[in-house]
């Protein structure tokens, strides 16, 4: 029994660090799934109302980015141009059939206009009757559009015990790049194994919404069907969502 627990451990590790490094390799991902025994990750894309493969997904987001190359440079443009980002949600099982929810964004690269104002996400989730998960570990990473590391510019505001956490993103601009260019925020949810539990589905979505020149300072709340942010300031504001997917 302690060699197959250390086996999923090694083999768990090995997932994450390479979604770490890979994260919209959702194929890549996949492969490592079906590696250890597990079913492939379910995707959805903002704008998009169905559970996608990895590969359909992969060729929608490079479709998005094909597009963006040729849109303008919004340095100093006051509103949120509606093509400004895109989100995807993954969401599968771990080795231990626990769920992981990753909620991902990725702003085009000639996009650069952030500011004062923190962005703001949540990870939606429905536990289900009878406490059937609970959250466990998040994890958080944002990069530029070269790769460089800027994680550090993003927080956890509400690790969400009703199931929702919800992140901050502090946009700044360096050299005409947005450094919050693109990331992601993942979450597990352990099962908490309650009576009546076995046959029970998680429910999840991810929401982002970007708030452009306003001034800093927010409050939100978040649950299932619920994510309520207020400013201080509040300037432009754009807010894409993916629908929900169960697991």
């Amino acid at each position: 029994m302690a060699n197959a627990q250390d086996w999923r451990i090694a083999a768990q590790a090995e997932i994450d660090a390479y979604q770490s490094q890979h994260p919209t390799d959702y194929t890549g991902i996949d492969q490592l799934l079906t590696k250890y025994g597990l079913p492939p990750m379910q995707v959805r894309v903002n704008g998009i109302d169905r559970d996608l493969t990895s590969t359909e997904a992969e060729t929608v987001l490079a479709s998005r980015e094909a597009a963006a190359k040729s849109a303008p440079s919004d340095f100093g443009v006051l509103a949120v141009p509606t093509d400004a980002f895109s989100v995807a949600m993954t969401l599968n099982y771990d080795l231990n059939t626990n769920r992981v929810v990753t909620g991902s964004w990725n702003f085009r690269d000639n996009y650069v206009n952030g500011s004062a104002p923190d962005d703001v996400a949540t990870i939606q989730t429905n536990l289900g009757g009878g406490g059937c998960f609970r959250t466990g570990a998040l994890t958080r990473k944002a990069a530029d559009y070269t790769g460089a590391d800027h994680t550090s510019a993003t927080y956890i505001d509400d690790g969400g015990v009703n199931g929702s956490p919800i992140f901050g993103i502090r946009d700044t601009v360096s050299g005409f790049k947005l450094l919050t260019d693109n990331g992601y925020f993942k979450a597990t949810f352990n099962k908490t194994g309650a009576s009546g539990c076995g046959s029970t589905k998680l429910g999840a979505q991810f929401q982002f919404e970007h708030n452009q020149d306003g001034s800093p300072g927010f409050s939100a709340s978040a649950a299932w069907g619920l994510f309520s942010i207020s400013y201080s300031n509040g300037g432009s504001k754009l807010r894409k969502s993916t629908t929900a997917s169960y697991l």
